[in-house]
């Protein structure tokens, strides 16, 4: 749970968000529009992406290549 403090109302969905998960995944629709969970995206000190957001991916091919991106 979050204090009580910290509870909001959402943009994207009009309803009061109370725990961290309902935070974090707010934050992960109205910034990237997907529910996706694990959604990977790296970011530089402003927030802003450094390449392209994946989601799950079962190679590790895949997920090197997409963290070699973010530099």
């Amino acid at each position: 749970p979050l204090p009580e403090g910290e509870w909001y109302t959402s943009a994207f969905d009009g309803k009061q968000k109370k725990t961290l998960g309902q935070k974090n995944m707010d934050y992960l629709v109205t910034r990237y529009k997907t529910n996706a969970i694990p959604y990977f995206a790296i970011l530089n000190s402003s927030g802003a992406p450094q390449g392209a957001p994946i989601g799950y991916t079962s190679g590790t091919d895949k997920f090197i290549e997409f963290l070699s991106e973010g530099n």
